[in-house]
């Protein structure tokens, strides 16, 4: 009766996947709020809260390290951390992140933001010709973008923030850049700037999703699995009515 029972519990163990036995290193950008963002010397954000919840469901022990987006990606290239949130999936990250598939973190729309009274036409990247154009560092919106940065018709002009972009903005030193609508606009309106700095109808890219993702050079185990955990966890949050409670504390279109 003894040994069944222990062979039940190993069952068990084994299918749900069980407890780590140490605590997974993930990291998140520490400059994109209100999904992520260190607020009075702690990790918060939409996107924290969810990660935060997700792995509580799917009884994953973790830590959370707050830096740079380059960083972020660096680390999950590499193998440095064993996850990290929130990324847009492309072929190139495919090949080194194993993406949490089953939910979305988040999506975004990127837009072009100018100043009032200062705005331009924008349908095409062919409208940008000559423009100077902020963009963050280590994000990519289009190859069509990337293009015609390389034939020199966009100057991309880098910077480690938002608030830095719109900064740059205003003291003339770029023509637009390019901005996440709702980051950008959380970061305007604590700047008393809504109305100064205003944003071009022609979306650069509309609802594009952000996932959690696993390092497939992370020394772990079970990478997939993990990545799946998460999914599905998450999955749960938006069926519950949880992910809304947590984004609505910090945007009100929620």
């Amino acid at each position: 009766m003894r040994t069944k029972l222990i062979l039940a519990l190993l069952f068990v163990f084994l299918c749900c996947g069980g407890a780590q036995a140490e605590k997974l290193k993930f990291v998140a950008d520490n400059n994109f709020a209100p999904y992520s963002m260190s607020q009075d010397g702690k990790a918060a954000g939409i996107d924290v809260e969810l990660f935060q919840e997700a792995a509580r469901r799917a009884d994953i022990a973790y830590e959370l390290e707050l830096m740079p987006w380059e960083q972020v990606v660096q680390r999950v290239r590499t193998g440095a951390c064993d996850g990290a949130f929130s990324f847009f999936r492309t072929p190139e990250r495919e090949a080194y992140a194993v993406f949490a598939e089953e939910a979305v973190v988040h999506f975004s729309d990127y837009v072009l933001f100018t100043r009032n009274g200062h705005s331009f036409e924008f349908r095409t990247w062919d409208d940008l010709d000559g423009k100077r154009i902020g963009v963050n560092k280590g994000f990519r919106f289009s190859e069509e973008f990337d293009d015609n940065v390389a034939k020199g018709d966009i100057v991309r002009v880098e910077f480690d923030s938002e608030a830095k972009s719109i900064a740059a903005l205003l003291k003339g030193q770029v023509d637009a850049f390019i901005g996440q609508l709702d980051t950008t606009y959380y970061q305007l309106d604590r700047m008393g700037m809504a109305s100064t700095v205003i944003y071009l109808p022609t979306l650069v890219k509309k609802d594009r999703p952000a996932y959690m993702v696993i390092s497939k050079n992370a020394d772990l185990q079970n990478k997939e699995q993990i990545a799946r955990r998460l999914g599905i966890a998450l999955r749960s949050m938006y069926r519950d009515g949880t992910y809304s409670k947590i984004a609505r504390r910090y945007l009100l279109r929620f």
